[in-house]
């Protein structure tokens, strides 16, 4: 996020969310090019005590490691251009109490995964472009409410950081491929949404990581992407395809996300 981005998204949403009753604290994890937020801005952090900076740097491989700093059961996780109106959240949130342990994030973030028979690969593509499913499998991580458990489950699970210090490995895990797992997420700038699908539909036992959330309100709100965003790169759906069969390669033993058997209707009765 440029630095012009990071401060138009600071002044139109996160004064928005600090009103909002159901969250209860912000926390921004800072990864603008430019070193800190400006003045303004962190003066602006320091006049409110629902507002903080989550400390240090990290990359899109260890995004989810600030659980130390989230004192809630529940996070809502934006990405720098997604935001959720405060009715929208109270859906989310109504939505978690009857699926604690799932992703829960809003129908049109739901995406599919193929195993082809033949060649036994996956191949990642989204369902309104293809009439092969009604719903997808995976609940993109880049607007969802998510449990922190399962965010804390990620930092423990997901080598190299495992409970044991840095280079354990869980079991589950091929040792040869398990080593660079942060690493290359944080290169590739790809994947780590996936994984976190991947570790739900692990920890669940019906192997469903999502439910997706029909809101009548709206209430998503989509801003500018950055130049750097996936969707703008050169063969970003093939990259995607090899982020699946990297997992699935990584993980042999963990199941592939089954499309969730429930779906959530929130009516808006303004």
């Amino acid at each position: 996020m440029g630095p012009s981005r990071a401060e138009n998204w600071l002044a139109k949403h996160v004064r928005l969310l600090e009103k909002c009753l159901v969250a209860h604290e912000i926390l921004i994890d800072w990864w603008s090019e430019k070193e800190s937020p400006s003045e303004a801005a962190q003066a602006y952090f320091r006049n409110t005590s629902k507002v903080r900076l989550a400390p240090g740097k990290r990359g899109l491989g260890d995004r989810y490691f600030v659980t130390e700093h989230i004192t809630t059961p529940f996070t809502v996780i934006v990405d720098d251009d997604k935001s959720f109106s405060c009715d929208l959240m109270h859906g989310l949130l109504l939505a978690a109490q009857r699926f604690p342990n799932k992703i829960i994030t809003v129908k049109k973030n739901n995406r599919h995964v193929y195993l082809c028979k033949d060649t036994q690969l996956l191949w990642y593509y989204r369902p309104e472009r293809y009439r092969i499913e009604p719903d997808g499998a995976i609940g993109l991580t880049s607007a969802a409410l998510v449990p922190t458990s399962l965010m804390k489950a990620y930092r423990t699970m997901i080598p190299p950081y495992g409970r044991r210090g840095r280079g354990h490995m869980p079991s589950s895990c091929i040792p040869s491929l398990c080593r660079s797992v942060i690493a290359l997420i944080n290169r590739e700038l790809n994947c780590e949404d996936m994984l976190f699908n991947w570790l739900a539909a692990r920890l669940n036992p019906d192997n469903e990581s999502s439910v997706f959330l029909s809101y009548s309100g709206g209430g998503i709100f989509d801003g500018r992407m950055g130049g750097k965003a996936l969707c703008k790169r050169k063969n970003s759906v093939q990259r995607r395809s090899a982020c699946l069969n990297y997992i699935r390669a990584m993980f042999p033993y963990w199941p592939i996300p089954r499309v969730p058997s429930y779906h959530v209707v929130v009516e808006d009765k303004k």
